[in-house]
């Protein structure tokens, strides 16, 4: 029997959300390119503290980038609430550092007087004695920040506002300069997964890797190209969660292969890798993988099966689909369109709540499409 389960989403309020890194410690990765990154902000929150040109940090959201190719990169920063609609935003930049620890302990979140915006004196940037590289501040939604004379192995932070509050994501796309950045030493979103050993040398022993996706409640999948690990006794387990105590996806024994995260059991979406070797002398090359990350089914999209918007679903599947509404308070309507399910034994179950725990509104089978249904919460009831 298949079960796919379809869980609405009504929450009366969602007071601050910290999808990206909090402070300068676990700050969030990020990777120059041709195309636009997209994380999500941190919102719902205020701190009127002064640091450097800026005159108060709400919602900071931290990231940090490390070069690769030296040279100066400008970057467009964007900000924008979950209709799409432009919001203000601001970011100060700190470096170089050797390291996230470096940047950690050197790093003062304190005023800066003499610290004008970017704009207004384009050539002040950057200040020795505090360390920031930029720091730049407006009513607009967008903001342009440089690094100058970046060299190879320099860790940069960056710590960016959302003055307006409101839910929505932050995108960085690098518009400028011959510098350029790597994500090598931490896989992310975009970027390939390698075993220590990089793509050259052979794995050297136990190791655990977690990916989180950009989005919130979005999801994580790994697809390897190539696997070589000849030893039977080195074992190389993936876990539906942050850490190894969340559920067995699977072995990756050899290539190719492909495993997901769900946000069943997993809010965060993360899927982390744990490879234990037995310490003898047989070992291979490794892994090499590539990652993408999804966003998670939004209002006003089309929800289809795993099979697409032409293909027909896979045996075997039992998937639980989360929909959350675009603001806090807000309800979720459903109308199915089309409905082709194995009429004995393929259910396709709605409740109405953030788990299977809620109410159960349908049981859908057969070929006959339901009435639209609207979410409520019944915590208010």
């Amino acid at each position: 029997m298949k079960n796919i389960n379809f869980l609405f989403i009504c929450i009366l309020t969602i007071n601050v959300s910290f999808p990206q890194g909090t402070n300068i410690a676990s700050s969030e990765q990020f990777c120059s390119g041709t195309s636009s990154l997209t994380f999500n902000n941190v919102f719902g929150g205020t701190n009127s503290t002064s640091v450097g040109c800026l005159g108060s940090i709400p919602n900071a959201a931290y990231f940090y980038l490390e070069i690769d190719e030296p040279g100066n990169l400008i970057f467009t920063i964007n900000q924008e609430d979950t209709d799409g609609t432009p919001i203000d935003v601001d970011f100060i930049a700190w470096g170089p550092f050797t390291s996230i620890s470096d940047a950690d302990t050197s790093i003062l979140l304190t005023d800066c007087t003499a610290c004008p915006n970017n704009t207004e004196d384009p050539t002040f940037y950057p200040y020795a004695p505090d360390k920031i590289a930029d720091c730049s501040f407006s009513a607009s939604p967008s903001e342009t920040m440089n690094f100058l004379n970046a060299m190879q192995g320099e860790i940069y932070v960056v710590l960016i506002t959302n003055y307006n509050g409101a839910q929505g994501t932050i995108d960085f796309q690098q518009t400028g300069g011959t510098g350029t950045t790597t994500c090598d030493s931490s896989p992310v979103c975009g970027n390939q997964y390698y075993d220590i050993g990089g793509t050259t040398g052979p794995y050297a022993g136990n190791e655990s890797t977690t990916i989180n996706p950009y989005f919130a409640v979005g999801t994580v999948t790994v697809d390897f190209t190539t696997v070589n690990i000849p030893d039977s006794g080195d074992v190389f387990t993936v876990y539906n969660g942050p850490n190894n105590t969340f559920p067995v996806l699977g072995t990756v024994t050899a290539a190719p292969a492909t495993f997901s995260s769900t946000t069943a059991g997993n809010p965060t979406g993360a899927i982390t890798f744990d490879f234990i070797v037995d310490d003898d002398a047989n070992s291979g090359s490794g892994w090499v993988a590539d990652i993408t990350c999804t966003r998670p089914p939004t209002c006003g999209s089309t929800f289809y099966d795993s099979g697409g918007a032409g293909g027909d679903y896979s045996i075997n599947e039992l998937e639980t689909i989360t929909f959350y509404p675009d603001n806090p308070s807000d309800a979720i309507t459903a109308t199915f369109t089309f409905v082709d399910l194995q009429t004995c034994c393929d259910l396709l179950k709605v409740y109405d709540g953030p788990n299977t725990s809620f109410p159960l509104v349908w049981i859908l089978s057969g070929t006959t499409n339901p009435d639209p249904f609207t979410s409520t919460d019944p915590l208010v009831l």
